[in-house]
């Protein structure tokens, strides 16, 4: 086998895409958890301020009796008239978000005027927060 032959046998040949890091998938899958909970006939709750605690406290009071959650996250989208969207969702081991026995997302939708200090700052410039 020459050189040549060798090149064009690697595992991973330059005309294959890369695989996308994990933060990337898991900021696609919540995206689209956002867009399907966007289609849920149930508005998003609205109101003033969201804390750091309360987001935290969300996770505590809704988590999944079957165990399945090993983290949640929380997406931060900016919405019109500087409004704040936050989606909150549990999920497994391999980052996919959980679903109820009905298929419903194991999250929540909310929509508020401004993050308090210690969430803003949790958040940084990121539009994502995992929660272990």
């Amino acid at each position: 086998m020459s050189l040549h032959d060798r090149r064009n046998t690697s595992p991973n040949p330059k005309n294959e895409p890369k695989a996308e890091p994990p933060l990337q998938v898991l900021l696609r899958r919540l995206t689209e958890l956002r867009e399907l909970i966007n289609k849920l006939p149930v508005p998003a709750r609205q109101q003033r301020q969201l804390t750091y605690g309360e987001a935290i406290g969300w996770f505590t009071a809704n988590r999944p009796g079957e165990n399945a959650a090993t983290r949640g996250a929380i997406l931060r989208a900016s919405l019109p008239g500087d409004r704040v969207g936050i989606t909150l969702a549990f999920l497994d081991d391999a980052g996919q978000m959980l679903c109820d026995s009905q298929g419903r997302p194991c999250a929540s939708q909310l929509t508020v005027d401004e993050l308090d200090e210690e969430l803003a700052d949790a958040f940084g410039d990121t539009p994502l927060l995992i929660i272990n």
